[in-house]
């Protein structure tokens, strides 16, 4: 059963520092969300970094509108 517990940035780091998969959600030009899967590491500052393709609709909506959500997930999911 899974464990559901207050989440804060600490554990967030830990646990994407042992499982690099997620989900980012942007937002469209329209508001709409838009959801991509994702392989997700840690710079040298605790920050999440996605790699992605120039021309990807994540990178044009986060150029338009910076807020996004990524949900971590592991390999089982």
């Amino acid at each position: 059963m899974a464990e559901f517990a207050p989440m804060d940035i600490d554990r967030a780091r830990d646990f994407l520092r042992n499982h690099h998969w997620g989900i980012l959600t942007t937002r469209r030009k329209n508001g709409d969300l838009q959801m991509s899967p994702v392989t997700v590491g840690l710079d040298g500052e605790g920050r999440a970094v996605i790699s992605s393709r120039e021309t990807a609709y994540k990178v044009n909506n986060l150029r338009r509108d910076p807020r996004a959500a990524l949900c971590g997930i592991t390999s089982s999911f």
